[in-house]
């Protein structure tokens, strides 16, 4: 409309007023042949030719250096950046986000009983944790959260696959180890209380005897849970299994699920 011809890149910004511009894997480029663009807007808030509005911020996203990604940042660049290390996320936090991204329950269950899926390679504890990836031995599939949520569509389905082909799937999109934990996981759910049986008579309905059957039915009924009513029943059956860490999980839990009616 000007009859002049601008940068692609600089007509997605406005330099009108002050922006939040976050720049997706940024060790990628500022070690490539794009690194003097990438290095000016991080240092300078300038995109090409045009700086950015006063007050705007300009953070990055990166793998680590060790993660073997290719992202490498120079030292003259890495000076003038504040880099934080980004903390890995707990199992907490993952199945508050899952209840209310509806992730199935016995999925969920699973992260409580296997919490060593949220390790940190960084941490010289987890050397030997065979769920993660680690520089050490670099799986092509290990378990995170991301991988965990992905196979979420796996479990939900699971019933229209065959053992094999779930197991496959599975293992591709987290390895081996995390793929059998969770159907040995799975299997263990068959024969679980149904939620709409704790609602109708939470005092009569038996409880698992192990903890890993408990878990599983803490997650069933929060996934299940409708109304206040359903909340009641939820509390009063997990009450009879006397323990003070499904309490909890169910407390954790209801509290971050969507107010109910």
């Amino acid at each position: 409309d000007t009859g002049n011809l601008d940068v692609f890149h600089t007509s997605l910004i406005p330099f009108d007023r002050p922006v939040l511009l976050v720049l997706d894997e940024v060790g990628k480029q500022l070690g490539a042949h794009m690194a003097p663009v990438f290095a000016r807007i991080m240092n300078d808030r300038i995109v090409f030719d045009r700086p950015l509005y006063p007050g705007s911020i300009v953070w990055g996203t990166s793998n680590g250096l060790g993660e073997g990604c290719g992202d490498v940042i120079k030292p003259h660049i890495a000076s003038r950046m504040m880099r934080v290390n980004k903390a890995t996320v707990t199992a907490v936090e993952f199945q508050a986000w899952g209840v209310n991204e509806g992730l199935d329950p016995a999925l969920l269950s699973w992260t409580q009983m296997e919490p060593q899926i949220f390790g940190d390679y960084r941490d010289p504890s987890q050397n030997d944790n065979a769920f993660i990836f680690h520089p050490k031995h670099r799986p092509m599939g290990y378990a995170c959260p991301r991988a965990v949520a992905k196979c979420n569509p796996l479990i939900v389905n699971r019933h229209m696959v065959s053992d094999n082909a779930l197991r496959a799937g599975l293992a591709g999109m987290m390895g081996d180890v995390a793929a059998r934990s969770l159907i040995n996981h799975l299997n263990l759910g068959e024969s679980l209380p149904r939620p709409a049986d704790i609602f109708a008579n939470p005092m009569g309905t038996p409880v698992p005897d192990n903890i890993a059957a408990q878990l599983h039915t803490v997650f069933n009924l929060v996934h299940a849970v409708q109304t206040q009513d359903n909340l009641c029943a939820a509390v009063q059956y997990v009450q009879r299994a006397n323990r003070r860490e499904l309490e909890a999980v169910l407390r954790n839990l209801a509290s971050d699920a969507v107010a109910l009616p």
